[in-house]
């Protein structure tokens, strides 16, 4: 039964009552603040047994204190189930599984106890103990003379909705159909389910999701979407040369810019609005990290799903867990939920290895970076700051996690709420090697993350590594110094004590562009990004828009434009972006490796500069045609899903008649 820091006090004292045995395996002391207090730490929930007091390693034990006598709390199955049921009307589902459970123990055939503790199973996401329990009573309700029909009917509903929360939509389908003859109110639950799984079979088969439905509901607090996995057939996983031998996703046929190549939901996820606290981070002996509270119980939950899931755990046993430790070659995608069906009761005990879960945590495990919608100033312009883009929690996806790195990938990523998407960001060939980006950042912050995956190199082997390897450290610390020059100097310009007017603000950021152009010694190639400079030139344009905004008439609004015209296609092309201002199409003819969201932001800022300060038209919709594109690469959805994420923006810079 997963435990974790949302336990509270009264489920404990109901889980371990006094005199409870456990027996634990190679459990270790830990130190504690409070003298009077010590801590037993348990690698893994298999290391944990609960005998009875006649179990044969009990009678063995010399105790060196008299056993407590353990109090009676309840003498009958019906006993327990009150108590279970107390617990559900509390939301303390841990404890009502563990009521339900002693009551099962008592009377195994108390059909209604045992469907309770499937519901209590499903709030605690253990669909496969959920699925099981009430199959069980289906099928001997099934069997009997004369069953209870609301009994059969219940244990149909939950059966099903456990199967239809495990993706396998065949099972949950022969358990909502088999509900015949029963109460409008239970007969209406089994058609919504119904019409779900039709839903979620067009999104498993063709990708064809509710993009903007799947955008609202991502924006709430901790959300859990209610969609399919989808793989599209024009990627493969096939042993990667260029890995180490090791596994990589390549394309099986030509794929377009914009395709959407996986949509993935997670096999755990943790919140920091499941725990209840943020403020806390955890110190990791093994990697020498210092982890937050969602990445440490990432694991806690992860060994739960794996305890009482055959498929998971054997696709988990596949993934990557460091240099030192053995995977399985072959991997299908899917694997992870393909035909998961009872019995899980393995034949073999399982000990769930907790350092390799770990391991596999560390290398896998992801923060979501969320579609959030941008964030509006006075109606002036907008940014995306970078802290709400990225969640605090923590997930490892199967699928996602076959995905190798390149700083600048032909692939790019976004999530929904927990679902993550992979749309190609180019056009990629048959035997092509999709790539995403795993980090991104300037020489040294790349560098930093980079050894974790290559085993202490810091080279991808990408272009954006390549041209790294022909400069010096000379001048990557001079770029270094000049960026936390500018940040510092941006800072002072901020600061209302000490007020620049937006003349002598936009020359003391330009008198930066320069020097940071003249560190790049050697000629970068197309498409490679020049981190620093790109930075300095968004510092710019942003310092512009404020500027913009501010202007006391139409002429300095003009020259203030120009400004931010300029660093604008600047820093698009320092980005790596092929922008061609002049000619059909969009002016924006790649997609961005990363910031690509800023992009789109900012190529609406152009729309609405060009639209009602330079008072030219065509150009203004040649910058929205710009940001529609980019957006339908990164994200999709079509125009729908643009106007609802945009909404606010384009509201607030009228630009809605743009749209197309």
């Amino acid at each position: 039964m997963p435990l974790d820091k949302s336990t509270s006090p009264e489920e404990l004292d109901i889980l371990f009552t006094i005199g409870r045995i456990l027996i634990v395996r190679e459990p270790f002391l830990k130190l504690s603040y409070d003298e009077d207090m010590t801590i037993v730490h348990v690698e893994s929930p298999t290391d944990v047994m609960f005998p009875p007091v006649d179990h044969p390693l009990v009678k063995q034990v010399v105790w060196a204190t008299e056993l407590p006598k353990v109090p009676s709390l309840a003498m009958t199955a019906e006993d327990w189930k009150k108590i279970g049921d107390s617990c559900v009307a509390r939301t303390r589902w841990q404890s009502a599984v563990y009521a339900y459970s002693r009551g099962l123990e008592l009377d195994p055939s108390a059909y209604r106890i045992r469907l309770n503790r499937s519901m209590a199973l499903s709030k605690i996401e253990s669909f496969c103990a959920a699925w099981e329990d009430a199959d069980r009573v289906c099928t001997e309700l099934s069997s009997s003379k004369n069953p209870d029909p609301i009994l059969l009917t219940k244990s149909l509903l939950r059966a099903g909705a456990a199967a239809y929360a495990l993706q396998n939509y065949e099972a949950a389908t022969q358990r909502f159909s088999a509900i015949q003859n029963c109460s409008p109110k239970l007969q209406q639950e089994s058609d919504v389910y119904l019409s779900k799984i039709e839903a979620r079979r067009r999104e498993a088969q063709d990708g064809d999701y509710d993009w903007v439905q799947m955008y609202k509901d991502g924006q709430l607090p901790a959300p859990r979407l209610d969609v399919a996995d989808y793989v599209s057939n024009a990627i493969k996983v096939e042993r990667a040369p260029t890995r180490g031998g090791g596994r990589g996703v390549f394309a099986a046929t030509h794929i377009q810019a914009g395709t959407l190549l996986l949509l993935s939901t997670p096999l755990a996820i943790v919140y920091p609005e499941d725990l209840g606290t943020t403020d806390v981070s955890v110190a990791d002996l093994r990697t020498l990290t210092i982890r937050s509270v969602p990445r440490a119980q990432l694991a806690t939950k992860l060994s739960a799903k794996l305890l009482e899931n055959p498929t998971a755990y054997s696709a988990f046993q596949s993934l990557y867990a460091g240099p030192n430790i053995a995977v399985q070659k072959k991997y299908q995608f899917g694997k992870g939920r393909r035909d998961i069906q009872p019995p899980f009761t393995r034949r073999d005990p399982v000990n769930i290895d907790t350092a390799r879960v770990e391991a596999v945590c560390y290398y896998n495990s992801m923060m979501p970076m969320l579609a959030y919608p941008p964030v509006v100033r006075e109606g002036k312009g907008a940014y995306y700051p970078d802290a709400p883009r990225r969640s605090e929690a923590a997930a490892l996806y199967l699928d996602m996690a076959l995905f190798n790195h390149s700083c600048i990938g032909n692939a790019t990523w976004i999530c929904m709420g927990d679902a993550i998407m992979v749309r190609a960001r180019q056009d990629i060939e048959p035997g092509e090697e999709v790539l995403i980006q795993y980090c991104c950042g300037d020489y040294y912050e790349r560098s930093a993350l980079l050894t974790k995956y290559f085993d202490g190199e810091t080279d991808c082997g990408c272009a954006t590594c390549r041209v790294d390897r022909t400069e010096d450290d000379e001048q990557r610390e001079t770029r270094r110094d000049l960026w936390k020059d500018l940040q510092h100097q941006q800072r002072l310009i901020d600061n209302d004590q000490t007020p620049y007017s937006p003349s002598v603000a936009l020359d003391k950021i330009q008198s930066y562009i320069p020097r940071f152009t003249a560190t790049y010694v050697n000629k970068t190639p197309r498409g490679v990004p020049q981190i620093e400079l790109s930075r300095a030139y968004e510092t710019l344009y942003k310092e512009a828009l404020k500027a913009i905004g501010s202007a006391k008439d139409a002429t300095q609004a003009g020259e203030w434009s120009s400004v931010f015209i300029e660093a604008q296609e600047r820093w698009l092309k320092s980005l790596g972006l092929v922008v061609r201002p002049e000619g059909k199409g969009p002016i924006i003819r790649t997609a961005p490796a990363f910031q690509e969201l800023d992009v789109v932001t900012g190529a609406i800022n152009m729309a609405f500069l060009y639209l009602y300060v330079l008072s030219n038209m065509p150009k203004a919709k040649k910058w929205m045609k710009s940001a529609q594109w980019v957006e339908s690469i990164v994200v999709g959805g079509g125009v729908e899903l643009f106007r609802e994420r945009y909404k606010l923006l384009l509201e607030a810079l009228h630009l809605k008649t743009l749209v197309h």
